[in-house]
């Protein structure tokens, strides 16, 4: 049997930033949470003024949907279920009833997410080239980056459906909640895992050795150029 393999391809960009590098938009307690296709992986760095060097790997996603996230009065995430639909009643009789779309009231367009990021798909002097292949110019495209330290570009393939979260209305993915590879081989598998359970690992395994992408303080510019 013939199984058709995914792009493994990893680019590599960099930008230069006109200041001291803090990553635009992070805050606590609001964020996105979105799900979609990944459309490209690659290696990002962002060099500064103050002659600072900050390491990302960057995924481009195809947007299907986004919400907003929310927390309760005790500080704890809530995790909003919406039903799509509903039922109405119609007519004079008891067990007559119609069904209705509801809106959801967390759900965030792609042109609300344009907004909610500052005004451009990517913040200002962050990446400016890159904002051609994005939203708008590219319908529902953005992308979205998490710490080399974090993340492996490995762990993403080209057409995988992942969900994440971000941390405030940025571009910069909060790993504290996981990134969620939802693709499945053939045989209904988990082809790379779920991450919620790497970044947990990750994590306990930090005192035993490097995480994954610490080797890359040493790894030749060519790698990330």
């Amino acid at each position: 049997m013939i199984h058709r393999s995914k792009d493994l391809t990893v680019g590599a960009t960099r930008s230069s930033f006109p200041r001291a590098w803090e990553e635009p938009g992070v805050a606590e307690k609001e964020g996105m949470v979105a799900e979609g296709i990944v459309q490209q992986v690659r290696n990002h760095t962002v060099e500064d003024a103050a002659g600072g060097r900050h390491r990302y790997v960057a995924l481009v996603v195809e947007v299907k949907s986004c919400r907003r996230r929310t927390w309760n009065d005790k500080g704890e995430e809530e995790v909003n279920q919406v039903e799509k639909t509903d039922k109405k009643k119609k007519g004079r009789f008891l067990n007559q009833y119609a069904t209705v779309e509801v809106d959801d009231p967390f759900a965030v367009s792609s042109d609300e997410i344009v907004s909610l990021l500052g005004g451009d798909a990517l913040p200002e002097n962050v990446y400016p080239e890159g904002l051609s292949a994005l939203h708008p110019s590219t319908p529902d495209r953005f992308e979205f980056w998490g710490p080399a330290k974090d993340i492996r570009p490995s762990d993403y393939q080209v057409g995988d459906r992942i969900r994440f979260r971000t941390r405030g209305f940025s571009i910069f993915l909060d790993m504290t909640a996981g990134t969620t590879n939802l693709s499945r081989n053939f045989a209904g598998e988990d082809v790379l895992g779920n991450w919620d359970n790497k970044i947990q690992g990750m994590k306990a395994a930090q005192d035993d050795g490097p995480l994954p992408g610490d080797e890359l303080e040493g790894a030749g510019d060519d790698e990330w150029d």
